[in-house]
């Protein structure tokens, strides 16, 4: 079920919630109790995503959200 911010939500087959953003290739968040667990570690892993380029001062790359008229 794609959120406002298009993240992909699937169940894995032990019962787990696993959420990707297409900001984020190749990362996932996972939890065991549900979709606002994932959601908030989704989160988390974009604050962490972020925080390097921002610590030693590379070049943050644009969100795919950014000009999106729709």
């Amino acid at each position: 079920m794609p959120t406002d911010d298009q993240e992909n939500t699937r169940p894995d087959p032990k019962g787990t919630t696993v959420v990707s953003s297409p900001d984020l290739p190749g990362c996932s968040a996972f939890s065991n109790t549900g979709i606002k667990g994932a959601l908030a570690n989704l989160a988390m892993l974009r604050r962490l995503w972020i925080d390097g380029p921002i610590r030693s001062k590379a070049n943050i790359p644009e969100s795919s959200e950014r000009g999106n008229t729709s």
